[in-house]
């Protein structure tokens, strides 16, 4: 048995990605759900009107720490969805080439679908993280909490946009390519006709 070629290489790590991250996404996803739910319909009630001191109350106080444990599992999710992304990438290169895909045309197609599926899984979790905090009151300010998601917000959609402009620019750079590769052959055929 010889030496791997390249887009084989890429298409069997990239299988071997998707099958380790599929699940620890499923498990981080499930544990923050079963945060959430602890969190938000649990303890916060519980909490009510419980203060521990004049400005704090232990619900805020259990807002901040469900909000840093769900921070936490964004994180892990985000991370295996990388990869994940990258893996997807990959196999998309490697597919969509007649002769398989160079490392730079892998790069492009990770990109591109890093950038859409963290645009989409970001939103998501930015939503479901942020709903802990919207309630959030210390020391009088019945807005903090909405403050802190709202200057979130405007800095997800920046990041979103980033995010997908960069994808648009990774898929024309490969559209370019092939375009010019197909302008050359036509010109070839042309000048041997």
């Amino acid at each position: 048995m010889g030496e791997l070629t390249e887009s084989e290489r890429v298409e069997i790590e990239s299988k071997r990605e998707i099958i380790d991250s599929v699940p620890k996404v499923v498990v981080y996803g499930g544990i923050s759900v079963m945060v959430w739910i602890f969190t938000m319909l649990v303890y916060i009630p519980l909490g009510g009107g419980l203060m521990l001191t004049p400005d704090l109350s232990v619900s805020n106080f259990i807002m901040i720490i469900g909000f840093v444990v769900l921070l936490f599992f964004t994180v892990k999710i985000l991370k295996e969805i990388r990869d994940i992304s990258n893996a997807i990438g990959g196999i998309i290169a490697v597919k969509s080439g007649p002769s398989g895909a160079s490392k730079e045309e892998v790069e492009h197609m990770q990109t591109a679908v890093r950038g859409v599926v963290y645009a989409i899984v970001g939103t998501i979790l930015f939503v479901f993280l942020t709903s802990v905090l919207r309630g959030l009151n210390i020391g009088g300010n019945p807005y903090l909490g909405q403050t802190i998601v709202g200057i979130g917000l405007v800095v997800m959609f920046i990041w979103v946009i980033f995010l997908l402009y960069r994808s648009g620019m990774a898929v024309s750079k490969e559209l370019t390519k092939a375009a010019h590769e197909k302008a050359a052959k036509m010109l070839e055929k042309a000048a041997k006709d």
